[in-house]
């Protein structure tokens, strides 16, 4: 169990080989000469690792193989993964919660706008009636004025004799 969390050994993928250099400078190439595979070794390691989840390790962690760091990092995984879990759950129910508010918000905003509408509606047939009244009064100024107007000439007549 001690590869575990060896860096050249990955438990998720088949394994590839991969030519490694002894030391040497000089990196091996394809058209260089085939004797001088003889300063390089054959040897299998991991594919490139994948960015995302760490390997899972599905054993018991209070097993007697593994070492003491192994142990605590196998925890440490178990209870980040636990909370990962929670966070998902948290985040999941307070999406929840927005999308119900937001219903609810788009409904009483819609709501709202009819209710505008009806009030603009009203607003413009008030206005509307006022303008009439207006009218109304500017004729019955102007009948008053032209009735003074007559009342007046009938006073002087009638002082001067007849009317």
């Amino acid at each position: 169990m001690a590869h575990l969390f060896d860096p050249d050994v990955d438990d998720r993928e088949g394994l590839r080989p991969r030519l490694r250099s002894r030391g040497k400078t000089d990196n091996f190439s394809p058209s260089s000469n085939i004797s001088s595979l003889d300063d390089h070794e054959f040897r299998t390691t991991p594919r490139k690792k994948k960015a995302g989840r760490p390997i899972a390790y599905k054993g018991d962690p209070d097993s007697k193989a593994l070492t003491d760091s192994e142990r605590r990092k196998i925890k440490r995984r178990i209870a980040n993964r636990e909370s990962a879990r929670r966070v998902r759950a948290k985040r999941a129910g307070t999406l929840e919660e927005l999308q119900i508010e937001m219903d609810h918000l788009t409904e009483r905003n819609s709501s709202l706008l009819r209710r505008v509408a009806e009030a603009e509606g009203a607003n413009a047939a008030v206005k509307g009636q006022i303008q009439e009244f207006y009218q109304k009064l500017r004729m019955v100024q102007v009948d008053n004025s032209f009735l003074q107007q007559q009342t007046a000439v009938c006073q002087k007549q009638q002082k001067a004799g007849g009317c």
